[in-house]
């Protein structure tokens, strides 16, 4: 089973809706999501539901989905790019996403909003969602992966968090984040904006903590950082779509 959802935001927000979804909820056949049979919208159902649906619980044996989100310049990618090497048991997602493959940042497969919806039409996405006017999508290889018993890592959007842990009960949230200085300075370096448009543009974003993620402070050295990342991910921490916790 797959997973499809809608989730309502205001204008320039993120979205979790395709645009094949789109054309879908125009003509009146489109369901938001589904978890186990049933379908959950976030747009009527309360976050009591979508505990619910978590409250169900992995299979035994089965691999854990790890999510992690936080703002631009947290250094995200940095802490993957070590984790994948100080950890070759996991298993790291790769995103297919509505965009040039040389436009640079994460390894993902860029394609065009065609063949993005291809895709989508032939069942390929165990999820997707809509952010910045881009379509990002996670191919259903992972639930075989989580199958096996590995455990999943993927770079993800808070907006999509809750249609994704009703689907992945076992889900866990990991939030990359620094001080605004850090941000700016780490946003600088990358040439793509003026220090004035970094400014304003981090005063218009508020990241707010995903309910229950443990937070990695990525704030210091590079060694610091991944230190806390691969402990945030570890095996022995609880599900952090269940409490919230700063490493």
């Amino acid at each position: 089973m797959r997973l499809t959802f809608a989730l309502a935001v205001g204008p320039n927000r993120e979205t979790v809706l395709s645009r094949n979804e789109e054309a879908k909820a125009r003509r009146g056949h489109f369901s938001p999501f589904r978890a186990e049979g049933r379908v959950i919208d976030p747009m009527t159902e309360s976050r009591d539901d979508l505990r619910e649906a978590q409250r169900r619980g992995p299979r035994d044996g089965e691999g854990r989905l790890i999510a992690v989100v936080g703002p631009s310049g947290a250094g995200k990618d940095t802490l993957m790019d070590a984790a994948r090497a100080a950890r070759p048991d996991l298993y790291f997602a790769r995103r297919v996403i509505t965009r040039p493959s040389e436009a640079g940042g994460e390894d993902y497969d860029g394609v065009t909003d065609f063949e993005f919806a291809r895709r989508l039409e032939r069942d390929e996405f165990a999820f997707h969602w809509r952010a910045h006017g881009l379509g990002y999508g996670v191919l259903a290889e992972i639930d075989d992966v989580l199958a096996s018993g590995r455990d999943v890592v993927f770079n993800g959007s808070r907006a999509a968090l809750p249609g994704i842990a009703a689907r992945y009960p076992n889900l866990r949230v990991v939030l990359v984040t620094a001080p605004n200085s850090v941000l700016a300075e780490r946003l600088a370096r990358r040439g793509r904006e003026s220090r004035a448009e970094i400014e304003a543009r981090l005063s218009r974003s508020k990241f707010e903590t995903p309910e229950g993620a443990v937070v990695v402070m990525n704030d210091g050295s590079l060694e610091d950082g991944v230190a806390r990342f691969l402990n945030a991910i570890s095996p022995g921490r609880k599900r952090a779509f269940s409490r919230g916790r700063v490493v």
